[in-house]
């Protein structure tokens, strides 16, 4: 299929969505049911939030129509956030496709096709491009080095390279913002501790930050990433992973306290989805 054949085709699934979302169908919101030992699922999405949805969609769909792909994607994601219908997930893992970010989409990909319903119109197409996008992605992964020792790292996505193959550079100020590396986490399981790690340069003196906040909370808790091998981790406590979702950001500062990057910011911070399904991702 041509890319506009599946813009156009995407558009329609978009319409169809959009009436099934936030239609009077709350049930398709509904989050998975516990085992009994985990805290209680949180309560459906209120009529207020549902309205909220809406109009996140309606946005996130004007802005992908005019191609602004990266901040589409946000209010795609905070239209789920906040109405749970995991047909959304298809609209953001297709608009990650469409900007080239396949670890992402594949993600997104594989939510939908576990959350959605199995008559989903979607489901089909889902299916295929998952199966595109992980053969292209394992054709370009290296191998494991097994460098690290017999330390394992926190499950997928739970931090960045660690400084495999880097060498330290002799002048701190040398290093620029893209030597910091951080995989941002999509979703982890309710009740344990989420580790979140990162790499920086180890002679860069470079301060790194993780701030969080729970559901419910208005403000951000700031937690100093520290040491640990070779990677830097911050953690969430187990109390705050309850709900729908959490957010965090990273600030990495100089010691005279500039700025050199984020990863995310409080006005737009990263959402971490509560899932049951999800892997820990935590240091022992």
């Amino acid at each position: 299929m041509t890319a506009i054949g599946r813009l156009s085709k995407y558009a329609l699934l978009l319409a169809l969505v959009g009436v099934v979302a936030f239609g009077a169908a709350p049930a398709a919101a509904q989050p998975a049911r516990g085992d009994g030992k985990e805290a209680p699922a949180p309560a459906p999405p209120t009529p207020e939030q549902m309205e909220q949805a809406k109009q996140a969609f309606i946005a996130g769909k004007t802005l992908f129509d005019e191609k602004k792909l990266e901040e589409a994607v946000e209010k795609f994601k905070e239209s789920y956030r906040l109405s749970r219908n995991p047909l959304l997930l298809y609209n953001v893992a297709f608009t990650l496709d469409q900007m080239g970010q396949k670890d992402l989409a594949v993600f997104y990909y594989k939510k939908f096709v576990s959350d959605a319903p199995a008559d989903a119109a979607q489901r089909p197409d889902a299916t295929a491009r998952l199966k595109v996008l992980e053969k292209e992605l394992a054709a370009v992964t290296p191998p494991d080095t097994g460098d690290g020792g017999d330390v394992t790292p926190p499950d997928t996505g739970g931090g960045g390279a660690g400084g495999r193959g880097k060498k330290p550079k002799a002048d701190p100020s040398s290093y620029t913002p893209e030597d910091f590396q951080h995989q941002i986490v999509e979703d982890a399981p309710p009740g344990k501790p989420l580790d979140l790690t990162a790499f920086s340069p180890e002679d860069s003196g470079w301060i790194v930050t993780m701030f969080f906040r729970g559901a419910g909370e208005a403000k951000f808790n700031a937690v100093p990433m520290k040491p640990r091998y070779n990677e830097l981790v911050a953690r969430v406590p187990a109390k705050v992973m309850q709900g729908v979702s959490i957010q965090y950001y990273i600030e990495v500062r100089t010691p005279d306290a500039k700025i050199v990057t984020r990863i995310g910011k409080p006005s737009s911070p990263n959402i971490v989805y509560i899932d049951e399904k999800a892997r820990p991702r935590y240091y022992p």
